[in-house]
C-alpha cells in the first residue's frame, strides 16, 4: 500500500512518524536519510548522539532501519543535522524505487578530508586549505 504525504500544518511531526512506523509502509527508510546527512557533515554517531541526548547504539539502529525514532527524537536528530523532518522525508520519498548508490572513492576521500579538517584548529585548517590550493596550482602548471 503506497502513501502520499501531504505536508500541512495538520499532519505535523507526529503524523509523519506514525506514517513511517506504519506496518504497511516498508518503503519509509528514514535511517538512510539520517545516515547520509550525518556522513555529509563528517560527524560520528557519538557526536550526534550526544547532541540529541541519546546513545550511539540507538542512533546506529535507527540509521540501519532496525528501529524507528520517536517523533521527539526525530525532531532533535533533524535539528542536530541541520535540516527539518520534512527535508528528511522528502529525501526518503524521492529515493523510492531507486537502487542505493554506494559512495565512490572520491566521495569517501571527501568525507575523510572533512573529518580531518574538523579535527584541526582554525589556524591549521587554514594552512591545510592553502596547502591543497598550492598542490592544485602545481599540478595544473605541470600539466600545462
Amino acid at each position: 500500500m503506497a502513501y502520499t504525504l501531504f505536508l500541512t500544518s495538520n499532519i505535523g511531526v507526529n503524523g509523519l512518524a506514525q506514517l513511517a512506523n506504519h506496518p504497511d509502509n516498508p518503503d519509509m527508510k528514514i535511517g538512510d536519510a539520517l545516515r547520509k546527512r550525518r556522513q555529509e557533515r563528517a560527524e560520528t554517531l557519538e557526536a550526534v548522539a550526544f547532541r540529541v541526548d541519546s546513545d550511539a547504539s540507538n542512533i546506529s539502529r535507527i540509521e540501519r532501519n532496525r528501529q524507528q525514532p520517536s517523533a521527539e527524537l526525530l525532531e532533535r536528530l533533524a535539528e542536530a543535522l541541520g535540516c527539518s523532518v520534512t527535508d528528511l522525508y522528502a529525501e526518503v520519498s524521492s529515493k523510492k524505487g531507486k537502487p542505493q548508490e554506494l559512495p565512490d572513492k572520491e566521495t569517501e576521500d571527501s568525507i575523510n578530508i572533512q573529518r580531518s579538517l574538523r579535527a584541526l584548529s582554525p589556524q591549521n585548517r587554514q594552512l591545510a586549505m592553502e596547502f591543497i590550493k598550492l598542490l592544485a596550482r602545481l599540478q595544473n602548471q605541470s600539466q600545462a
